[in-house]
């Protein structure tokens, strides 16, 4: 199995969030994890995951 990312950027308004739920959607619907999360939150997650020292996101 090969894990991969997918990242969207542009200018508000465009689709992205549509279009990766549909992605998203569709992996789910053939069995696949998904983790769907704001660009903001996960760069929170990181900072904080390497001011405590490690950890799953």
């Amino acid at each position: 199995m090969r894990l991969q990312n997918i990242v969207a950027f542009g200018l508000p308004g465009r689709g992205k969030t549509h279009l990766l739920c549909a992605i998203g959607h569709e992996l789910v619907r053939r069995d696949h994890s998904v983790l769907f999360i704001p660009a903001y939150r996960l760069v929170q997650k990181l900072l904080i995951a390497k001011r405590v020292g490690g950890g799953a996101i």
